[in-house]
């Protein structure tokens, strides 16, 4: 098939460029997938800055709790921050709980 040093070079001419193609589109789609986790983060981190925020209104809160369902990936410390429909109060031992998590997940 690749018989002679021109059928080598039509070869490579065809298949090189399809080949880089290939290799920029991959990194192209890790590359917005990572935007896009960038993104969900900040918003999630904004969402959260809400709920926090002891001037906001009732109803901007529950809003935003209501939001905290679209973030699935963040579940675990959710369930850690609050308790029983209310943000935990004892922050020494949220803090902690969430060190000890982010440790776990080092080592993995």
């Amino acid at each position: 098939m690749l018989n002679t040093p021109l059928d080598v070079a039509v070869w490579a001419i065809i298949a090189l460029p399809l080949w880089l193609l290939a290799i920029v589109g991959c990194r192209l789609l890790y590359i917005r997938h990572e935007q896009y986790r960038h993104e969900r983060y900040m918003r999630f981190h904004a969402i959260m800055a809400q709920l926090a925020n002891k001037e906001g209104t009732t109803a901007d809160k529950i809003v935003a709790a209501h939001e905290l369902r679209h973030y699935k990936e963040y579940g675990h410390i959710i369930a850690k921050l609050f308790e029983s429909g209310r943000i935990s109060e004892d922050r020494e031992a949220v803090v902690n709980t969430l060190r000890a998590s982010l440790a776990l997940i080092k080592k993995s």
